[in-house]
């Protein structure tokens, strides 16, 4: 127990960490090094030098332990409107997902003497960059390029539905460092040394209704019905009033990453992408 207390204080996971669920994060790291402790004792068991053997009620941990083959069924009452509204339709990738024969990107061979990429991000909320020192990254090992917004040779706005947001910052993320190895990419964007202008930020909804910090002309909504006829016709049976305040963590099906290679001497691009 002892070990685990000075693992657990070695591992040093903030609350904002990137991927979330640090609390989970940890506990897994604990119990992976519990099992591989438990794993080397039942081993060790019956040499003249180790006098603690497993407990018998911690053996489940150490040896193999095959499920029996399952089945399942479900009943439901098929109410088809249309050509798939309602219809039990069997999801297109369902197949391959539970089997494990998916391909996703990060399952792609990389190609002869491809290079790996990791992004400068701002380190501030709300900021204005004052200077960009990029000498540390350059002089890193295994350094291959580095490239900010004034290296976009097209538009550097881009959105996925209204065009508000940068490629290569003048914001957020500052910019993109390549290198031969995923682990000097990221050494090399660490080095990466940025001043900044702190700014006022927003940083909650109850911040944006106080600063009346709205995106102008930016409104978007989906109606149907006529909610205030409704309200006076008498017809609705309940009425719940208040608060509720959302947060989401999405659990992810495979590594975020991209892997983009050029044929025709650069002038054609193909990107297979972890993006939906």
């Amino acid at each position: 127990m002892d070990g685990l207390k000075i693992l657990q204080s070695d591992i040093l996971l903030k609350d904002d960490a990137p991927g979330g669920m640090v609390e989970f994060r940890k506990s897994l790291s604990l119990s992976f090094f519990f099992n591989f402790f438990l794993w080397v004792s039942h081993q060790m068991n019956g040499q003249r030098f180790f006098v603690e053997s497993v407990p018998i009620s911690h053996l489940s941990a150490v040896q193999p332990f095959h499920w029996p083959s399952v089945t399942g069924i479900q009943d439901y009452e098929a109410l088809k409107l249309g050509t798939a509204v309602g219809s039990p339709e069997i999801h297109l990738s369902s197949k391959l997902q539970v089997t494990g024969e998916a391909e996703y990107a990060d399952d792609m061979p990389m190609p002869t003497n491809g290079l790996h990429a990791a992004l400068v991000l701002s380190r501030k909320p709300h900021a204005r960059f004052l200077s960009i020192d990029d000498s540390g990254a350059k002089s890193s090992p295994g350094f291959a390029g580095i490239f900010f917004h004034k290296d976009v040779p097209g538009c550097n706005i881009i959105g996925p539905i209204i065009d508000d947001e940068e490629v290569f910052a003048s914001e957020f993320v500052i910019g993109v460092v390549v290198a031969d190895t995923p682990g000097n990419a990221k050494l090399a964007a660490r080095k990466v040394h940025v001043e900044y202008e702190e700014l006022p930020a927003v940083l909650s909804i109850d911040e944006v209704l106080k600063a009346k910090s709205f995106h102008p002309h930016k409104e978007r909504h989906l109606e149907k019905g006529d909610v205030d006829l409704c309200f006076r016709s008498g017809c609705c049976d309940k009425l719940i009033e208040g608060e509720v305040r959302v947060g989401q963590e999405h659990f992810y099906l495979e590594t975020n990453n991209n892997l983009v290679w050029t044929t025709d001497s650069g002038n054609e691009v193909h990107m297979i992408s972890s993006t939906q």
